[in-house]
C-alpha cells in the first residue's frame, strides 16, 4: 500500500493537473475508506462488542454507536479540511495519511466484521 502511495505521488508531481486529479481521487478514497471503517466499527457497536474489541485508544475498547458516530464524522471531516487547507502539491499527505491508517484498521476489522458492514 505504501509503495503504491509513494508511486501515484511521484507520478503525479510531473504534472500540476495531473496532480489535481490524484489529489481529488485521493481525497474520494481516503473518504471511502473512512466510511468503510466507520461501518464495521458501528457494526461491532451494535451488537455490543461480543467477540472484538476497539483498538483506537480515543474511543476506548468498547465505545457506543453514539461515540462511534462522533468520532468517525469528525474524523472524516478534518481529512476533508486538511485537505482543503493544504496547498495543492501537498495535499496528499492528508489523503495518504489517512489511507495508510485506515488500511491496517480495515484489514483488522476483516477478520471479525463484514467488510462495511453497516453501509
Amino acid at each position: 500500500m505504501r509503495r503504491v502511495l509513494a508511486i501515484v505521488t511521484l507520478l503525479a508531481a510531473c504534472s500540476p493537473t495531473a496532480l489535481r486529479y490524484v489529489n481529488r481521487a485521493g481525497l474520494a478514497v481516503a473518504e471511502s475508506s473512512i466510511a468503510c471503517d466507520w461501518g464495521d466499527t458501528r457494526w461491532s457497536a451494535s451488537r455490543g462488542w461480543a467477540t472484538q474489541h476497539e483498538r483506537n485508544m480515543i474511543m476506548g475498547s468498547t465505545p457506543s454507536v453514539a461515540t462511534v458516530d462522533m468520532y468517525m464524522a469528525g474524523s472524516a471531516a478534518a481529512v476533508a479540511a486538511a485537505w482543503a487547507a493544504l496547498p495543492e502539491r501537498w495535499r496528499f499527505i492528508a489523503w495518504g495519511s489517512a489511507l495508510i491508517v485506515q488500511a491496517d484498521a480495515i484489514a483488522h476489522n476483516a477478520r471479525t466484521t463484514p467488510i462495511c458492514g453497516a453501509l
